[in-house]
């Protein structure tokens, strides 16, 4: 018996002599299809590495990494389609020393779809980004994402879904309030040959959320902040920076309950998170609430 470890352990440490010697790399390969037809000239990223990297698919609709370093990878595919709409596929995976990964990208087409609406006080919000998301718990760990915007008349149409159950986002982007973002989310489950209808309507208000973040008295700055609503229908999700002085204000919020909560990364990796604080905000109303992290 102790012999056989002594010879386990001298085969790893040949192995791992030769990993640091030789570069154990590992490769990423696969094929991107539509309806099982190659999709050529197609960009796919791997967006894990230190430097981002990318390359595009051949006529049969094939790609290849080289070089690739152990460990946690995200693989993301997107086409483009008529208009403002764009799919995604993203695929997370391990890679070990010296795998040959095979990672394909099916995409599908259905036949169902979502239509909607993005209306704030009686008006209609034109070009607001809306993303449609499919999440598989895999393994494999494979998402979906149909991104699109709000017409002038602040409708919306994803089509070509399989059937499912699927979140949907509308979200105020800086580019819009100015100073900060938040998003609704519902769900919906998509039938084949049916058009689901699902709105958002209202859920941008004028009460303000504001207030300071600290860690052992001394104000975080370029602290994340986030807010949560209880509420799920739609679920109102805010997002904000804190300034040099660790302040940070979320406006246009709807009333109603929320969980706050802040985190912020330091030296060595080191993350610092609050606990969670649960508020309740009226109309038109203006909440401070302060945040330590621990």
């Amino acid at each position: 018996m102790k012999d056989q470890v002594v010879v386990a352990w001298k085969s790893l440490t040949i192995a791992l002599i030769v990993c640091t010697v030789v570069s154990c790399k590992g490769q990423i390969t696969g094929k991107v299809t539509e309806d099982g037809q190659p999709i050529p000239d197609t960009r796919v990223a791997i967006l894990t590495l230190s430097r981002p990297t990318s390359t595009k698919t051949d006529e049969q609709g094939e790609y290849q990494f080289h070089s690739v370093n152990r460990g946690r990878h995200y693989l993301k595919v997107q086409l483009a389609d008529s208009g403002d709409l764009t799919r995604t596929m993203a695929n997370i995976f391990d890679l070990g020393f010296g795998e040959t990964k095979i990672v394909d990208f099916e995409f599908e087409k259905g036949t169902g779809a979502v239509h909607g609406s993005v209306i704030n006080k009686e008006k209609p919000n034109a070009e607001i980004p809306v993303t449609l998301v499919y999440h598989g718990f895999g393994p494999p760990f494979v998402d979906k994402y149909w991104k699109t915007k709000t017409n002038t008349e602040g409708d919306f149409m994803i089509d070509g879904l399989t059937e499912g159950d699927y979140r949907v986002y509308a979200s105020f982007g800086r580019n819009f309030l100015k100073d900060t973002l938040i998003s609704a989310t519902r769900e919906v489950t998509v039938t084949s040959d049916q058009t689901t209808s699902i709105d958002f309507r209202d859920f941008l208000g004028s009460s303000v959320v504001e207030g300071r973040v600290t860690r052992k008295g001394k104000p975080i700055s370029y602290a994340n902040v986030d807010l949560v609503s209880t509420s799920s229908d739609p679920r109102i999700r805010a997002g904000e920076v804190t300034d040099e002085k660790g302040e940070f204000r979320i406006p246009n919020l709807p009333e109603g309950s929320y969980v706050l909560s802040a985190e912020s990364w330091g030296f060595w990796g080191n993350t610092y998170r609050s606990r969670d604080y649960e508020i309740t905000i009226f109309q038109g109303e203006t909440l401070r609430r302060d945040i330590e992290l621990r």
